[in-house]
């Protein structure tokens, strides 16, 4: 019975490693509005309609006003405007309300990772990195549901390979991949996003047409 029970647990962790790949594949090339939190839904379209007034008007006040509101008052609303400009909304205005706790301004655009840690956003991405690791481990997922299987018919018989015929260390490998892979996604978006939004220190901050 705890052997069954042992197997099903591993079905479950197996199971619920594809879905890891597929809500990592769906996050990256889907851009859901329903996905999103409502509250980074309604401030998204309170900037960009105030963004869009700003444009057609020429005045800025409401526009400072929403920024001030979202962001805390003195943030160069320049900043937010250029990531609402054309095509960089879902690149770079999304990225920066996710993280506008973490975001502080200073002449330039710093992260604010922890009360006492501050850095400069990333200038090279880890996403690479990081997806690869996340399919690795969902790979390594399934070759311990795998094994768990076959070893119910043929045992290892390399003594120090014999803890493969143990269902229950198998199970908590399967388990121990899934939680990797997650805090890896965890991780993946959090670096994505610091390294979008430290994009724009060179599209606000160097690029004169900001200026």
């Amino acid at each position: 019975m705890l052997s069954f029970l042992v197997f099903c647990m591993i079905f479950v962790g197996v199971t619920i490693s594809l879905y890891q790949v597929y809500d990592v594949h769906y996050n990256l090339n889907f851009d859901d509005e329903e996905q999103r939190p409502h509250a980074l839904n309604k401030e998204l379209k309170e900037l960009s309609d105030k963004a869009n007034e700003y444009s057609e008007t020429g005045s800025p006040h409401n526009f400072m006003q929403a920024v001030n509101h979202i962001f805390g008052h003195g943030f160069d609303h320049r900043v937010v405007l250029a990531a609402l400009t054309g095509e960089r909304r879902h690149a770079y205005a999304e990225p920066l309300l996710r993280r506008k706790n973490n975001v502080v301004l200073n002449g330039r655009l710093k992260i604010l990772h922890l009360p006492f840690w501050k850095t400069n956003p990333p200038t090279k991405s880890v996403r690479g990195i990081l997806l690869t690791f996340i399919l690795v481990n969902s790979l390594l997922a399934l070759f311990w549901g795998a094994m768990s299987v076959y070893t119910v018919a043929y045992e290892v018989s390399i003594s120090q390979l014999s803890w493969l015929n143990d269902e229950a260390i198998l199970m908590a490998l399967v388990y121990f991949s899934i939680l990797l892979t997650y805090l890896a996604s965890k991780l993946d978006s959090y670096m994505h996003d610091i390294y979008q939004v430290g994009k724009l220190n060179s599209i606000v901050f160097t690029d004169p047409e900001n200026r």
